[in-house]
């Protein structure tokens, strides 16, 4: 239920989706009594598109969530384990292609075979298996297994958890999985605006992870946009508004006990 409620509700406070439910308003208001309100709503919008374009809005979403760890960036000597979480794979690609399709996050994959060869007697868990509403047959972990064929590393060096749809599930199935003893130093690979979060999950269920950052997607803050690129900026403003989103439902439904997760004192 708490999946398909997110998805739906994601649907409809996408930036780009919530901006088009405001502009069918708008223009629903311009045919009746109220038309004033149709054209303030049309300018509002407008002003808010020009200050996007010309302002870093995304990195200003992004930066304080990529901030929480971003000194995690290096494993430590000694490793006991490693979990890498799903999302940086793109199942439907993958399936009608045969081969291994991977969006923005696919750091993770690159830390992925990199951990492989630096820690070669460590276990490792991919957690990850539909985060789609609407398919939920194809797993990410087929692309995952694709990936490392295709590296030359046989694809059962991974373990792989494939029932997890959400970041909490992520937790809880790849402990399962894992059976992590005490005192074991267990890696937590996740992109940087999503590892609060992932922190967060993991010590609700009393699993404390190494964060292990990656897939960073600010340099720092800026009052000036160094680029333009506004489909860009509109991606990656979105994702910044669903991950602080996902912080505040995560804490008022109890999958974790911190509203903003960062570093052990």
């Amino acid at each position: 239920m708490f999946f398909t409620a997110s998805k739906i509700f994601w649907f409809v406070a996408n930036p780009l989706s919530f901006l088009t439910i405001l502009l069918a308003v708008a223009a629903i208001l311009l045919v009746t009594r109220w038309r004033i309100w149709g054209r303030r709503l049309i300018v509002a919008i407008m002003i808010f598109l020009t200050a996007f374009i010309v302002l870093p809005m995304d990195q200003w979403v992004l930066y304080p969530l990529e901030q929480r760890f971003a000194d995690f960036t290096q494993p430590p000597e000694h490793v006991d384990g490693i979990v890498i979480l799903g999302g940086s794979q793109i199942t439907q690609i993958t399936a009608a292609r045969g081969q291994p399709s991977l969006n923005d996050s696919a750091e993770r994959m690159f830390a992925l075979l990199s951990l492989i060869r630096r820690f070669p007697n460590a276990p490792i868990v991919f957690s990850g298996g539909s985060g789609n509403l609407l398919d939920r047959e194809s797993k990410e972990s087929d692309t995952v297994r694709l990936l490392l064929v295709e590296f030359g590393i046989n694809p059962d060096r991974v373990l792989y958890e494939e029932s997890s749809s959400n970041t909490y599930e992520n937790a809880v199935f790849s402990k399962e999985l894992a059976n992590p003893k005490p005192g074991q130093v267990w890696l937590l690979v996740t992109s940087a605006s999503h590892m609060p979060r992932s922190v967060g999950c993991f010590r609700a269920i009393g699993w404390e992870v190494v964060p292990l950052v990656v897939d960073f997607n600010t340099a720092g803050l800026s009052w000036r946009r160094e680029v333009i690129g506004p489909t860009h900026q509109l991606e990656k403003f979105g994702a910044g508004i669903h991950a602080g989103i996902g912080l505040a439902a995560y804490y008022l439904t109890g999958k974790t006990s911190e509203f903003l997760p960062g570093p052990r004192a």
